[in-house]
C-alpha cells in the first residue's frame, strides 16, 4: 500500500525509509509463512466406509457406517445448502459511484459474488451438486449390495432347504 507523507526534513525521510524498510520485511516474513501445497498434510482417511477385502472375489461391506457416511453427507449438504441466500446477496449490484475504479469494481464484485462460472454461487452450486451425485451413487451402490445380499441368502435358504427333503 503506497502512503503519502510530507517529508519536511531529512530526519523525515530517514524515519519513512526505515518503516518502509520493516513493512517490506514483515510483508515477506508473511509471505514466506504461507502455506505451500508439499505443507498441506495426506489425506487422513476419515470418512472410509468400511469396505473390507477378504482375498476373494468378495467384498464385504459394513451397511451401518454406509449409511453413517450417507448421514453426515446429507449434514455436509444441508450446511452449504444454507449459504446461498448470502451468496444470492453477494450477486447484488453494486451502486454507480463517480470514481474511475467503480465499474472495474462493480463488475469484479458482480462476477465473484454471482451466478456465473468462478462466482460464490456457480461454486457453491457446483459443490452441492457434486454431493448430491456422490450421496446418489453411495446410496445406489448400497442398495446394489443389499439386493445381491439378500438374493444370496435367499439362494442360500432354497439349497438348503431342497437338501433337507
Amino acid at each position: 500500500m503506497v502512503v503519502m507523507a510530507r517529508v519536511r526534513t531529512r530526519e523525515d525521510a530517514e524515519l519513512g525509509r526505515d518503516q518502509a524498510r520493516v513493512e517490506r520485511g514483515r510483508e515477506k516474513r508473511e509471505r514466506d509463512n504461507r502455506a505451500r501445497a508439499a505443507d498441506v498434510e495426506c489425506p487422513s482417511g476419515a470418512g472410509e466406509a468400511g469396505v473390507v477385502p477378504s482375498y476373494s472375489d468378495v467384498l464385504a461391506m459394513d451397511y451401518d457406517q454406509v449409511i453413517a457416511a450417507e448421514t453426515a453427507l446429507a449434514r455436509h449438504y444441508d450446511h452449504l445448502s444454507s449459504f446461498l441466500p448470502g451468496a444470492q446477496q453477494l450477486g447484488a449490484r453494486l451502486q454507480d459511484g463517480s470514481s474511475p475504479v467503480t465499474r472495474p469494481m462493480r463488475q469484479a464484485f458482480g462476477l465473484r459474488g454471482g451466478a456465473a462460472p468462478g462466482g460464490v454461487q456457480a461454486s457453491l452450486q457446483g459443490y452441492l451438486a457434486e454431493l448430491a451425485s456422490l450421496r446418489h451413487t453411495l446410496a445406489g451402490v448400497r442398495a446394489a449390495h443389499e439386493e445381491h445380499d439378500q438374493s444370496a441368502a435367499a439362494g442360500l435358504r432354497r439349497a438348503a432347504a431342497e437338501q433337507r427333503t
